[in-house]
């Protein structure tokens, strides 16, 4: 999207080579809350590339923001209007416009976004309050498989971009694409979508919507309609989920036998000793405790309903595939006898559950299993297991 300047989300991964690598790369940034701000701002950030994305910030942060001289903010209420007109009147607004997310997953319209009439409402009360509205933002939702909602956010886009100029204001010019571009083309969600559709996909349709509504002048033409509009999106998962993979330790591990005695289940805990191979033991369930959990990485891949994809690796006397002392399996492995699985975090609560009944290898303590695509909102939402 050669239109396009990225602004990293912050909160999706706060990792500081991570932060340090966009900045050399030219990326501005999303910030979340005035703690993402002192940390990117703490590394060499440029505060007049950073947008402070939140709409409903505390009024502590909008005096920091202002002091530190950042000053494109979103809002999508008078609220904040208010507030923003007594602690930073000076600032640069973008109205946050609630767009269809038809294909996304996780949906943030209940929560942010003004309609087009409420957004007609926010310029009025930003001309009574002596307010700079200078441009538009939008959101289609967390793990956006549908191009065509890009499209149409656009659309819609313009048509602020329009009342505000039929209501007398200066013509606007930032357009904020937000996130929710995918981090790999492999689909999570397999229950919700059948066809996944790609950042390249994704990335056609935006270029494609942006020819059409927010058309670049030519490089002959002075006369400006779209030539000082400065358009910006938010992509976090996009930069940071494919980059990170997670290691984690088997720390514990208890076999337990299924007995059927006149029709009831009984379990009782055992030591394995069947010997077949890849088709897992009806008859045992291994349950492996691992050293993260759904109180640290895995937070919201739980809350959200993403899909667990482990990859068991053997090490040391597990292991006898791999000079290294340490081997990836998969469905090809024939050393280990094969049993269905539940993988569990290392807190005192059964609510820690990462996944249940996926087919594995027999793993031992001390043995590891990897999790790819681990970099976005994983290690950032740990604040039980560090």
């Amino acid at each position: 999207m050669p239109r396009v300047r990225p602004y990293y989300a912050v909160k999706c991964n706060p990792f500081q080579p991570l932060l340090k690598l966009l900045i050399a790369m030219g990326c501005g940034f999303d910030c979340a809350s005035q703690h993402e701000i002192e940390t990117v701002l703490t590394i060499g950030a440029d505060p007049g590339s950073i947008v402070y994305a939140n709409p409903n910030k505390t009024e502590s942060s909008i005096v920091y923001s202002r002091k530190m001289g950042i000053s494109l903010v979103t809002v999508d209420g008078e609220e904040e209007l208010f507030k923003l007109e007594r602690l930073h009147p000076g600032a640069r607004l973008l109205l946050r416009l609630k767009v269809d997310e038809t294909g996304s997953y996780y949906k943030l319209g209940d929560k942010f976004g003004a309609t087009l009439p409420e957004c007609r409402q926010l310029l009025e009360l930003c001309r009574q309050l002596d307010l700079r509205p200078v441009g538009v933002a939008f959101h289609v939702g967390a793990f956006c498989q549908s191009a065509l909602t890009y499209r149409r956010a656009i659309e819609m886009a313009r048509q602020v971009f329009d009342i505000s100029q039929q209501m007398g204001f200066p013509r606007m010019t930032v357009l904020d694409l937000g996130g929710g571009f995918p981090g790999t083309d492999r689909c999570y969600f397999d229950q919700l979508v059948t066809e996944v559709a790609t950042f390249d996909t994704i990335a056609l349709a935006i270029n494609q919507a942006l020819d059409l509504h927010f058309p670049a002048p030519e490089p002959s033409s002075s006369r400006g309609s779209s030539s000082s509009i400065q358009i910006i999106a938010e992509p976090g998962t996009y930069y940071a989920a494919a980059a990170f993979t997670l290691l984690t330790r088997i720390i514990s591990k208890r076999v337990v036998v299924n007995k059927t005695t006149g029709g009831t289940n009984i379990t009782t805990t055992t030591t394995t000793t069947d010997t077949n191979h890849n088709l897992p033991d009806p008859q045992q369930h291994v349950m492996y405790y691992l050293n993260d959990g759904i109180f640290g990485s895995f937070t919201v891949a739980k809350m959200i309903g993403k899909q667990i994809r482990p990859v068991p690796v053997l090490i040391g006397a597990s292991s006898s595939s791999s000079s290294s002392g340490a081997a990836p399996v998969d469905d090809s492995c024939t050393v280990k006898q094969w049993y269905t699985s539940t993988l569990w975090g290392p807190t005192c609560t059964s609510l820690d559950c990462i996944a249940r009944d996926i087919v594995m290898p027999e793993l031992q303590i001390g043995d590891h299993i990897v999790f790819e695509d681990m970099g976005a909102y994983t290690h950032s939402y740990c604040p039980l297991c560090g």
